[in-house]
């Protein structure tokens, strides 16, 4: 009985030991400066993705204020303001942008950006101007994490596609207003000539990613397709010379 009443009080100094070099440890580390840290995480828009205008968007972490193209007063805010600097940021565009990541008025990272997302690690900055050459999704989160966030976008637009079909008149253009339908430019998709119901005939594409219709065009020969993958289409505008020519267009 007493050598177990021992055992159990040594095993209590044990516990107690213990607990004191947590405890110093504990104190040590926030000496030094090496206690676990929570990184902070802020977003722009706080929810989905935001149409930005054409112009300058200018967001400032530190203070959570967003200006807007034109804006002499902040009209949005980020999910929080972080008051430290941030060390990486993700960035989601739907067309090509010019990136310039700042801390304080020193520029950090400059460069045009084509629709993608991007991610920058292992920088010091608290605010980013985001130049856009038309209206454009945009998303972005930033964390005083500087080995970045852990992201991984898979290549699929969500939402349901847009589906018109139609029959073409002879010498008369049709154009296709994808964004207005979609909310979005397209990512993918195809534009079908079906050659009926009565006379089938070759229909010509143009395409337009917001800033104006290109002078090349393609030939969708009767019966064929044309396929996009990664593209950039606000609107299209299709052309026959043959009365009756039917089209489908399915896009995402």
């Amino acid at each position: 009985m007493e050598n177990q009443l021992f055992i159990d009080r040594l095993t209590r100094i044990d516990e107690l030991i213990l607990r004191e070099i947590d405890i110093q440890q504990d104190i040590l580390n926030t000496i030094k400066g090496t206690e676990p840290k929570t990184n902070v995480y802020v977003s722009y828009p706080t929810i989905g993705k935001k149409d930005i205008p054409t112009g300058t968007t200018r967001i400032n972490f530190d203070t959570g204020d967003v200006y807007l193209p034109g804006d002499t007063v902040p009209s949005e805010i980020t999910s929080t303001s972080v008051h430290e600097k941030l060390r990486s940021i993700f960035v989601y565009i739907e067309s090509t942008i010019k990136l310039i990541v700042k801390n304080q008025d020193k520029i950090v990272y400059s460069s045009d950006v084509p629709a993608t997302t991007i991610q920058l690690r292992n920088i010091i900055f608290d605010r980013i101007e985001v130049q856009t050459y038309k209206p454009t999704l945009f998303w972005c989160i930033a964390s005083t994490d500087p080995s970045g966030i852990n992201i991984d976008l898979p290549d699929y637009y969500e939402g349901k596609p847009f589906i018109q079909r139609g029959t073409l008149t002879a010498n008369v253009p049709v154009e296709i207003d994808i964004r207005s339908n979609l909310g979005r430019n397209a990512r993918s998709g195809y534009l079908g000539n079906l050659g009926e119901p009565t006379s089938p005939g070759r229909i010509r594409v143009y395409e337009d990613d917001g800033t104006g219709y290109s002078s090349d065009y393609y030939v969708i020969q009767e019966y064929d397709i044309i396929q996009w993958e990664k593209a950039d289409l606000s609107k299209v505008k299709i052309l026959s010379t043959t009365d009756g020519t039917s089209y489908e267009i399915h896009v995402r």
